[in-house]
């Protein structure tokens, strides 16, 4: 406070004896209130800087603060407290029910005593009980109530109190669209700084017109800079503003640029290490090359025959732990090799498969070679394969696994802001300061995990900081109908020494993929071409008896690779690991993430933060990990989708949900309301893009009229 010039507080209140030296301050212009709580000791209550707290004249805001096992006050204890004060508004907060019981008790004697009579009473750690003891023994009383649960039954717990003279709420719209505060009819309403949106100052305003807006901003999970905070003062012009944190307005301890998976794996460790996070991109989270994978989580078998062991066993070491971390998007997969003798020899094939299942210690099935006569598997392929070799690896759903660590970030104190590009990043005064959207946020170190675009942002956006070439590479898969039952997978060799999968895809169709091109062109907009459509259906349809053509493709996808550049024109040989770069720029860190792999992005993020200097988390689950069990008035398909999408997450969906009619309007195919307004609401989901490609891959099944009506809801609750 002592260094904010230009702030001026109409009144201060405090929790120690630090209220009196900001009082002797030019920044606070009018009186201090004094908030005694339980942690003053006895010299500190009686004086500060040599003045004793009786000869302080404005104590507006009393203070009686206890939780279990705090001492319980004696009545005299609660009739000292308040002795000769003003008592106009009276501040509890209780912890545990025990201590409601013995000091509402206290109180009750003193209200009926009128001895404590103070105008008004907030009363927060909210407790029924203590609520109906307090009314019944002061019903003059005006209550304000501090952190109401949105779900609470308002109705029922609160029918005496339509006249409270404010209402302290964590305001959300759900707590608004169910009549919270229509019930409480608030002469104020006090949202905290992060709930401060244009939509809940709409609500407001439709459903609490005469109510008075007061911001408060109390949170470290986000709240304002500057200038956002100035253009929402400007733009809705709240009451007042309680600057009760400055931390709001404090430096990031990291700002990471890139929202894929190594960008939202080391935001999630950084957040979980307790660092204050923000993380930006300039498009939807997980958008870009993250989202355009083969589905693989993957010890990478072909990395073999370029003597990558080193990576193939990060790889496998990492893969065993992604399938704890987070079993309901990444699920064990069979593959199976058919034998080509003048590919690849029997015995190359076999040594490979060997190191790949001891090179690691693993628990999925070991390799082993197979006869394709008579089996489900071999009677697909044509007769000239008569041999194949089995392995194991894992499946999952790329995107999902960006969210999931995205949540975990967010749930652990991390900004995500997606749609939020960063134009500039300069170091400045011992910080960076990084333009994201036209603001300007600072931050004590900065990571680029841009991917593709790594090179591209540090020539464009870090001035003065020197740059390195990427390889990029161009990967097109195709989506065709399904071409086999089983729940297998294979691995088909090609005569130009590149193998192709043909996977099970979201129940009713195959994958096929990938292809290799280098690529020089624009990031954006990426289509596969008629030449790699082509190439895959070749690949495949040397294998298959039943053949596929271009024109049966039903979707596709592109992605683009950032590998590091080894000056060889062969794209398959380019290591397909990472290097991260610690720079100090004006002795002021900034990492880049050259390269790097979906399986291994969990280790990376580790030594992502090594290198900065901040301590491990421990491991723990993604969200949606733990186990779930879908209602039984669910449709059996669609509790499996849940289950596979979402794991627990889905019990967001189906919150107070008991039948299909609450689940809204049906799109088409079970895609119902309910679940677009989870992914608008928690997942940062603003196109139908978004909705039905990436955090779910309905757009398969949904017809084109079903879309462009889940584009126009979207928009329409994004208030577009």
């Amino acid at each position: 406070l002592e260094n904010s010039d230009g702030l001026e507080a109409d009144a201060c209140v405090s929790a120690d004896g630090d209220v009196f030296l900001i009082h002797e301050t030019a920044c606070v212009k009018g009186k201090v209130s004094y908030t005694l709580a339980e942690h003053l000791d006895a010299k500190s209550q009686k004086q500060i800087r040599g003045r004793r707290l009786d000869e302080m004249p404005s104590y507006d805001i009393q203070q009686l603060k206890l939780i279990d096992g705090s001492p319980i006050p004696t009545l005299q204890d609660v009739l000292q407290l308040f002795k000769n004060k003003p008592n106009k508004v009276l501040n509890i907060e209780l912890k545990g029910f025990e201590v409601h019981k013995i000091v509402l008790k206290r109180l009750k004697q003193a209200f009926e005593n009128e001895i404590v009579q103070p105008e008004q009473i907030i009363i927060s750690s909210f407790n029924h009980q203590a609520l109906v003891e307090v009314k019944e023994s002061a019903p003059d009383l005006k209550i304000g109530m501090l952190f109401i649960e949105p779900d609470a039954p308002a109705a029922k717990l609160f029918p005496w109190q339509k006249e409270s003279v404010a209402c302290y709420v964590p305001i959300t719209e759900e707590a608004l669209s169910k009549g919270l505060t229509q019930i409480i009819k608030p002469d104020f309403i006090v949202i905290p700084d992060v709930a401060a949106t244009d939509n809940i100052f709409e609500l407001i305003q439709a459903k609490q017109p005469k109510a008075k807006v007061v911001v408060w901003t109390f949170t470290e999970l986000g709240g304002f800079s500057p200038d956002t905070f100035n253009t929402m003062l400007k733009k809705h012009k709240p009451y007042a503003v309680i600057v009760d944190a400055p931390h709001t307005f404090n430096v990031y301890d990291l700002v990471v640029i890139g929202g894929g998976i190594n960008g939202c794996g080391i935001a999630r460790d950084a957040a979980r290490a307790g660092k204050k996070v923000l993380l930006c991109d300039k498009g939807d989270l997980g958008s870009a090359t993250s989202a355009n994978s083969t589905k693989l989580i993957h010890g990478g078998l072909r990395y073999l025959e370029y003597y990558e062991l080193g990576l193939v066993r990060k790889a496998l070491k990492e893969r065993e732990v992604l399938l704890k971390m987070a079993p309901h998007i990444v699920k064990p997969l069979r593959f199976i090799l058919p034998h080509q003798q003048h590919l690849r020899p029997r015995w190359m094939i076999r040594l490979g498969l060997f190191l790949y299942d001891h090179l690691a210690k693993i628990s999925l099935p070991k390799s082993c070679q197979i006869s394709l006569q008579g089996t489900e598997a071999g009677n697909l392929l044509k007769d000239t394969y008569k041999q194949a070799f089995s392995y194991s690896d894992c499946r999952t759903n790329d995107h999902r696994l960006v969210i999931s660590n995205a949540l975990d970030a967010q749930q652990h104190g991390a900004v995500i802001q997606p749609y939020a590009e960063c134009t500039e990043a300069r170091v400045k005064d011992g910080v960076w300061h990084v333009e994201i959207k036209g603001e300007t946020v600072q931050a004590k170190a900065l990571v680029n995990a841009t991917g593709p675009w790594a090179q591209n942002i540090v020539q464009k956006a870090f001035k003065g900081v020197e740059s390195r070439p990427l390889k990029l590479v161009k990967g097109s898969h195709i989506v065709v109908p399904k071409m086999f039952e089983h729940d297998q997978a294979y691995m088909f060799q090609n005569d130009d020494n590149r193998i192709v999968f043909a996977l099970p895809y979201e129940e009713d169709f195959t994958l096929i993929g990938t292809t290799e091109e280098p690529f020089t062109g624009d990031l954006n907009g990426l289509q596969c071409s008629d030449e790699a459509a082509q190439y895959l259906c070749d690949v495949v349809n040397q294998y298959f008896k039943k053949q596929v053509n271009p024109k049966d493709i039903v979707s596709f996808y592109v992605g683009v690779r950032p590998l590091i550049d080894n000056e060889s024109d062969n794209t398959s040989s380019a290591s397909r690991d990472y290097e991260l770069e610690l720079k100090d720029v004006q002795e002021v860190p900034l990492l880049n993430i050259w390269g790097g792999k979906l399986t291994t992005y969990r280790i990376l993020a580790q030594e992502a933060l090594e290198k900065l200097g901040f301590d491990l988390p421990p491991e723990a689950a993604l969200p949606g990990a733990k186990n779930f069990s879908c209602p039984a008035w669910l449709p059996k398909e669609l509790a499996k989708r849940y289950r596979q999408t979402y794991g627990a997450l889905a019990k967001r969906i189906l919150e107070d949900k008991k039948s299909l009619k609450d689940m809204g309007v049906c799109f088409g195919a079970d895609f119902y309301q309910a679940e677009l307004d989870y992914l608008i609401k928690h997942e940062w989901v603003a196109s139908v893009d978004a909705a039905l490609w990436r955090r779910t891959k309905m757009g398969l099944k949904l017809t084109k009229s079903a879309q462009e009506k889940i584009e126009k809801y979207i928009q329409k609750r994004l208030g577009k």
